[in-house]
Formats: structure tokens, sequence, C-alpha cells
């Protein structure tokens, strides 16, 4: 009875979702919206990115001039800049939806005997593929 009610929690949550867009008189253009739980936690992860790289450039140009300046945007401001950095990052990299971005990440821990010696106990890769150990460090 538990899955049905999950189930059912989960499309009426996928029903409510909701994005509106629409500009105000004076030019300003409001947004409001509704996300599912996971992707509106890979949102506010885009903008938390976003506000940490912007954070990080307007440091560096300060510290490149000597003068840091006494007004610090407020949360509100940091967020709209960081939304204007993810929508022109996606315009100016392109939108592939068959390409999972960094939305799922594996880190893979192996101990180094392991890849040392392809005979130790717990050595999983697949022997036929010998390239395979790359993929997975690269991957780690």
């Amino acid at each position: 009875m538990d899955r049905k009610a999950e189930v059912a929690e989960t499309t009426l949550r996928h029903a409510s979702r909701a994005l509106q867009v629409y500009q105000e008189e004076d030019g300003m253009v409001t947004v409001r919206g509704r996300l599912a739980p996971e992707v509106g936690a890979l949102f506010m992860q885009a903008l938390a990115a976003a506000r940490e790289a912007l954070y990080q450039q307007a440091r560096s140009r300060a510290a490149g001039v000597g003068d840091v300046s006494a007004e610090t945007p407020s949360m509100a401001q940091q967020q709209a800049d960081a939304l204007a950095l993810v929508a022109e990052t996606a315009l100016h990299h392109g939108i592939d939806p068959g390409a999972p971005g960094e939305r799922y990440q594996v880190v893979v821990h192996v101990d180094a005997p392991v890849l040392a010696d392809p005979d130790a106990p717990g050595h999983t890769f697949p022997r036929k593929r010998p390239d395979a150990w790359r993929a997975m460090r690269a991957v780690s």
C-alpha cells in the first residue's frame, strides 16, 4: 500500500511542477517556480556553484586591483547573478538533453595493491579489456 501511495505522490508532484516567467512593466523579469525535489536540489546546486564561481572571479579581480569593494551584493542579488551565469553557460555550451553532465557522479575507491596486481583479491576489472583500469582510474 505504501508503494501505491508513493507512486501517487510522485505523480502529483510531477503534475504540479511549474515555472512562470514574465516581464514586468519596468522591463525586469519575474521568475516563479515549483520544482520536484530532485530537480530543485539540482537547481540549487547549480546556483551555489555559479555563486561560488562569481565570488572567486570578483575576489581575483579585487586582488589584482588591490581595492576591495565595501558593497557586497545581498543573497538575493547573488542568486540573480548566479541564475544569469547558469543561463549564459547553457547558451554558450549548448544544451544536449542526452548528456548527463555532472548530474550523476561515480566515485570509485581502489587500493593501490589491487591496481598493481591484477590477480589480487577484490580485483574486479574486466580482464578482457586491459584499458578498463584506466577508465576507472580516470573516474576516481
